[in-house]
């Protein structure tokens, strides 16, 4: 017997970094795209920010 996660065969991460940390929802709809087209599957997604006294 053969779980989800070995169905799903190997699973990589991508992690995007946005200029000025700016995220403005333009690359939303050519996310849905990859995935509409079965180029990619999403399995998680997060958002992470730094602070800004950290950033210094």
């Amino acid at each position: 017997m053969t779980t989800d996660l070995e169905e799903m065969g190997p699973v990589d991460y991508l992690v995007v970094q946005f200029p000025q940390n700016r995220l403005d929802g333009t690359a939303f709809p050519l996310l849905v795209d990859l995935v509409e087209q079965g180029i990619i599957r999403v399995l998680d997604l997060g958002f992470v920010r730094k602070s800004r006294a950290l950033a210094a």
